[in-house]
């Protein structure tokens, strides 16, 4: 629901929504050579807005469910290519900067429950838009073949980083790691690569096996089960 104020919550599920664009492979104007990409605005068409972080997802997740009279997703059209401009705050806490050359857009992947609207409106639908991380899209089609040896945490920095894999520009925190060790990655999407190297890192501060790597609205987090629960 939208918020009545940006500094007070008054009831669960507020938020104050900024920006919500769909920007397209397609180039505004069909300028060839032009790097500035079409895009859209569908602040207007919004009905809810859902967005996940969790220490068991590996990468934020969210669903926009949109009440469209202009067929945007034909018109745009999305067809899995696109990215989205998303700028909202729940009163109170620091908010959600994903806004191309400021903070890091999402990536749209699916729309699914396309319904349309039976009351009387002429070509009035509502469907579902997915989105993803930057990182859970490049995941989707990319594998890594490739030994690493050393610290743990040197090995989840490459994949993280490495423009051949997740290529990411976000931060990455991590809770160094003890033991040095030596893996070979069998040709696995890069998530699960890093999930190889979590089962083998050992803390340095604390003495049992396994890590978590999740994404938070801070960055990438490459931690050890002991540290959450001591947290929790």
């Amino acid at each position: 629901d939208m918020a009545h104020s940006k500094e007070r919550l008054t009831k669960a599920g507020d938020y104050n929504l900024e920006t919500c664009e769909i920007l397209s492979y397609k180039i505004t104007g069909g300028v060839p050579g032009s790097q500035v990409p079409f895009r859209i605005d569908i602040q207007n068409i919004i009905i809810s807005l859902e967005l996940q972080q969790s220490i068991f997802n590996r990468s934020m997740i969210g669903k926009l469910t949109v009440y469209d009279t202009k067929d945007v997703r034909t018109v745009v059209p999305i067809v899995g290519l696109e990215r989205l401009n998303l700028k909202f705050q729940t009163p109170g806490l620091t908010g959600i900067n994903a806004v191309a050359n400021d903070g890091h857009p999402f990536h749209i992947y699916k729309i699914e429950s396309v319904q349309p609207d039976r009351s009387g409106s002429v070509g009035g639908q509502t469907y579902d838009i997915y989105f993803c991380s930057r990182e859970s899209y490049f995941n989707t089609f990319r594998k890594v073949s490739k030994a690493y040896s050393g610290q743990v945490e040197v090995g989840v920095n490459d994949i993280f980083k490495n423009t051949r894999y997740l290529n990411s520009r976000k931060d990455l925190y991590v809770e160094p790691t003890k033991h040095y060790n030596k893996m070979v990655m069998p040709n696995v999407r890069p998530f699960e690569a890093i999930d190889m190297l979590a089962r083998k890192a050992v803390s340095g501060k604390y003495e049992n096996a396994g890590y978590l790597f999740y994404e938070t609205k801070e960055g990438y987090q490459f931690r050890s089960i002991e540290s959450l629960l001591a947290v929790g």
